[in-house]
């Protein structure tokens, strides 16, 4: 993989030039003089959940969608895996997927920043607080000389972001550089973990279910008939894992029965949350799979 030298963001055209109080204008569509044309030369950031839906709808593996359509870097500070959506290579290097005319052609599955164009947000000074602002200038953009105001709430709404901000959160808790790697930069097989679990769906389960991964975490029932054909579901679990092998985190239940062993190779009682903490590694990235 290439590096990258800091995470990046979900490019849109301009700069952070208006922040958002109240309501803003803002429609595109084939009505509009410039439509599609954000949709070129432009770098897209892949979440996982964007790869999931992505190859999903095209009916895909997840390896399949990375080779053909994706640029794959790494971030230098943490190791991080990145995946960029490839765009062509035409003079106008346009999205894949976008047809001049036509517009997007996944378009219920379009990526999380494309969902967001033309706001984009940052952390506001308190805890859990975010600011939005338009990223936009409308003498590109000319959706915002639309008359058609809205909130952010509403945009959100009808964007579907819900879900997507939902699964963001947990892929944060995993990947936030500053909090979770400090000065330390994932190797190799860590990066191919973190990539199995984030962004390939069929990997990740076949590493559930053929490993002796169900021996040693305590999973209900109903979740490993989920986990067998929910995508969504599996990417929750992914999350789950390696915040149980990274961070050493209680996200994961042992099963009694490997608690139990390891009390009798150490001769005393742990309590479980001893037990994850002393050994965050077991069935984790870089341990014993």
């Amino acid at each position: 993989m290439k590096e990258t030298k800091s995470p990046i963001k979900p490019a849109a055209r301009g700069e952070s030039i208006m922040p958002i109080h109240g309501t803003f204008n803002f429609r595109c569509g084939p009505g509009v003089t410039c439509f599609t044309r954000c949709c070129g030369d432009v770098t897209i950031v892949l979440t996982p959940y964007d790869i999931l839906r992505l190859k999903n709808r095209l009916g895909i593996t997840s390896e399949e969608f990375i080779d053909r359509y994706t640029l794959p870097l790494t971030q230098s500070d943490s190791g991080l895996p990145v995946f960029i959506l490839k765009m062509g290579d035409d003079p106008e290097k346009r999205c894949p997927f976008v047809h001049p005319q036509d517009g997007c052609r996944v378009y219920p599955e379009r990526p999380w920043a494309c969902r967001m164009f033309p706001l984009d947000c940052r952390e506001g000074e308190e805890e859990g607080e975010e600011e939005f602002f338009i990223t936009a200038r409308s003498d590109e953009c000319r959706g915002l000389l639309e008359d058609h105001p809205m909130t952010v709430e509403d945009w959100e709404k009808e964007q579907g972001l819900d879900v997507y901000k939902e699964v963001e959160r947990l892929f944060n808790e995993v990947t936030s550089a500053r909090r979770v790697w400090g000065d330390h930069r994932l190797d190799g097989k860590v990066q191919n973990m973190v990539i199995m679990a984030c962004y390939n769906t069929e990997r990740f389960r076949s590493f559930v279910f053929e490993s002796n991964f169900l021996k040693l975490f305590d999973i209900e029932p109903e979740e490993i008939e989920a986990l067998k054909t929910d995508d969504l579901a599996l990417l929750r679990l992914g999350f789950k894992w390696l915040q149980f092998g990274l961070l050493g985190r209680s996200t994961l239940p042992l099963r009694d029965e490997v608690i139990k062993a390891k009390e009798k190779e150490l001769g005393i009682s742990l309590p479980k949350d001893d037990f994850l903490r002393k050994n965050p590694q077991t069935q984790g990235p870089g341990g014993k799979r």
